[in-house]
């Protein structure tokens, strides 16, 4: 059920899930691009970076410290749309779906896996009134957080922290998403399967 190896680490070396890691996604997309290419040593470094977009995967390109296509025709822009080809073709040979070409970036959605990749727990805590709840995920000890539903003037919504305390989510009236933003702010793969105390 789990995800077991972070792109970039040896087979034998498990992923471990910590506030900030990348989304699953992210993850995926460098693992596919590895393959192309190797991952560049740091954020600005020439190369491609994935980096998390509201619908998905964007994989930037940087060359020569620019992250935007030459403006000029010329060897340098015609170097750049071969590299942006290359991406685009590497992606859908591994079945991702491209969805906003741009010139300096692709943006790709990762096909989410027809069965639940990560079980997560929910139970009461504390007074029924106080509307807490802890959040556990199966496999990954440790970790979890504090999920409450507050009042608003108008209505309700939900907020998560971390296990530290941090502040992960507040949203809507959706539990679904607040825990899945949980699940995201650790890394762990999607979709998720939510079992519930009543």
């Amino acid at each position: 059920m789990h995800d077991v190896t972070e792109p970039g680490q040896r087979a034998d070396i498990p992923f471990q899930p910590t506030p900030g890691a990348p989304t699953w996604d992210v993850r995926a997309v460098t693992a596919i691009m590895a393959k192309l290419s190797p991952p560049p040593a740091h954020d600005m470094a020439d190369g491609w970076h994935a980096v998390p977009w509201d619908q998905g995967v964007a994989v930037q390109r940087i060359m020569a410290g620019h992250h935007l296509r030459p403006n000029r025709a010329g060897r340098a822009r015609d170097a750049w749309d071969a590299l942006i080809r290359a991406d685009r073709e590497h992606l859908r040979a591994h079945d991702l779906e491209i969805m906003n070409p741009g010139t300096s970036q692709t943006y790709v959605r990762v096909p989410l896996p027809a069965e639940p990749q990560t079980r997560v727990f929910v139970r009461r805590t504390g007074p029924i009134e106080d509307f807490l709840r802890a959040v556990s995920f199966e496999g990954w000890e440790g970790i979890g957080g504090m999920m409450r539903l507050t009042s608003t003037h108008a209505s309700a919504a939900y907020r998560i922290a971390d296990h530290e305390g941090t502040e992960v989510w507040m949203g809507d009236n959706s539990a679904h998403r607040c825990i899945e933003a949980l699940a995201n702010h650790y890394g762990l793969p999607m979709p998720i399967e939510i079992v519930a105390d009543r």
